[in-house]
């Protein structure tokens, strides 16, 4: 389970839908999102993450979403 939801990033701004340990930020993006200035938004905001060394995990509404968990098995691991 995240360890947070809907928080403000503490120093951007920017409120990512989950994190983990405060170092996993993870977005759930639906059709706003397809909007070319939302999308230059996120891409800036998500590589200021990347910069501190953390990590966006995106969750686009079009994607396979099986596939971005299969990609961080360190982060979403089977509850039993």
């Amino acid at each position: 389970m995240p360890d947070g939801a809907q928080e403000k990033h503490e120093d951007m701004y920017m409120m990512p839908d989950f994190h983990y340990e405060k170092k996993y930020w993870i977005f759930c993006d639906g059709t706003p999102h397809d909007k070319p200035d939302v999308i230059e938004r996120d891409k800036k905001q998500r590589q200021a993450l990347i910069n501190k060394g953390e990590f966006p995990i995106v969750f686009y509404y079009k994607d396979n979403w099986d596939d971005v968990v299969s990609k961080w098995p360190n982060v979403f691991k089977k509850v039993k």
